[in-house]
């Protein structure tokens, strides 16, 4: 996660943004990056920092999130198990349902596959990423705690979209975001406000995992106030 957030830090460098973009935000996998961005204080431009459906915690501590971890690891170890090349995306279908996976996982997987070799059809596919990576990646996700850093109250706004229909958000996660949230859900975002730092929550309802595709008007509505700041005092 650190390593994804370094990144981050070196493609501000790369594009000449010296303190950084003035907003980062990430979901899921990338809601941890940002928040490892906010704490590492590299990006001192950085504003607002959004982390969509992702909670900071550990993942094995909080009940709710042991069910996605469990599916993760499902999924690697069944990829891990294919031999490659596969001969065609229809055939990495069939052989995905038939190892348990739901017919729209299994479709999206062939997004990830690519020819073996570019000049040769008959040479097969492979996937695009570096699966033992994507396993480090997911380990160390795993078990980054992002709990004590909230608890310090950032300097920078630091705000959670939480999913309605989400079953991670159990009771004693929103517990702990009491403890920490210096306002509650729904209440107008404002200049002075994000400007004092802290940390904030919003619920997206009739939404998902899949906050984008799920309710993408309800997401822009949470996001847009504290853009159009950044866009009034740029």
């Amino acid at each position: 996660v650190q390593a994804c957030a370094q990144d981050i830090h070196g493609l501000a460098q790369h594009l000449r943004l010296r303190d950084g973009p003035d907003v980062v935000m990430g979901h899921s996998f990338g809601g941890k990056v940002a928040l490892a961005c906010a704490e590492s204080g590299q990006l001192p431009r950085v504003k607002q920092t959004w982390v969509l459906d992702s909670l900071p915690g550990r993942i094995a501590e909080e009940d709710a999130s042991r069910g996605v971890r469990d599916s993760v690891l499902f999924v690697m170890d069944e990829l891990e198990r294919v031999e490659l090349p596969v001969p065609s995306r229809s055939w990495l279908v069939a052989h995905l349902k038939g190892r348990g996976f739901s017919a729209g996982l299994a479709e999206w997987m062939t997004s990830n596959v690519k020819q073996r070799d570019p000049n040769n059809v008959e040479a097969g596919l492979e996937w695009r990423f570096d699966l033992p990576c994507v396993r480090k990646l997911f380990d160390d996700y795993v078990v980054r705690d992002f709990w004590p850093f909230l608890s310090s109250r950032p300097d920078a706004r630091v705000d959670f979209v939480r999913a309605g229909l989400s079953d991670r958000w159990t009771d004693e996660v929103l517990a702990k975001f009491q403890n920490v949230t210096v306002r509650s859900e729904g209440s107008d975002f404002s200049s002075r406000e994000r400007n004092q730092g802290g940390v904030g929550l919003h619920l997206l309802r009739n939404a998902g995992h899949w906050v984008h595709a799920d309710n993408p008007d309800g997401l822009y509505k949470i996001l847009r106030p504290s853009l159009d700041l950044v866009d009034n005092e740029a």
